[in-house]
């Protein structure tokens, strides 16, 4: 974390100054740029390039469950989390679905009420009684 602050911050304060302050060496910092990433890190930023390209194609609707299952079907294995937590550092987010709202009353009043055919009387005399 500290490398990379340096990489990012080099142009404007000099190397070794950065490092002081940082107190690291600075041989460890260029050691560490000349260091070749690792296989996961590879196999990350491959999956992460993939993971983006699903994304799109999909107008950028998908989640990390649909996203995970395209991927098992073009023959990548990634779990879903994994999936998940390479799309929140690559700030793709997928569509929220909308809550479901349950309707029980039509609240049209250009319908007519419907016909008491059983000439029921719910008319009440006071509170609680029938």
């Amino acid at each position: 974390m500290k490398y990379a602050f340096i990489a990012q911050h080099q142009g404007e304060y000099e190397v070794k100054i950065i490092c002081r302050v940082l107190s690291i060496s600075v041989s460890s910092y260029y050691q560490w740029r000349k260091r070749t990433l690792s296989a996961r890190a590879q196999e990350h930023e491959q999956l992460a390039a993939k993971i983006e390209q699903i994304y799109t194609d999909n107008r950028c609707l998908y989640g990390s469950r649909r996203v995970t299952a395209a991927l098992h079907q073009q023959g990548w294995t990634c779990n879903r989390k994994r999936a998940s937590r390479l799309m929140r550092l690559h700030n793709l987010l997928g569509c929220e679905r909308r809550k479901r709202r349950i309707v029980t009353t039509r609240t049209n009043t250009d319908n007519p009420v419907a016909a008491n055919l059983l000439q029921q009387d719910f008319t009440a005399s006071r509170p609680n009684q029938t």
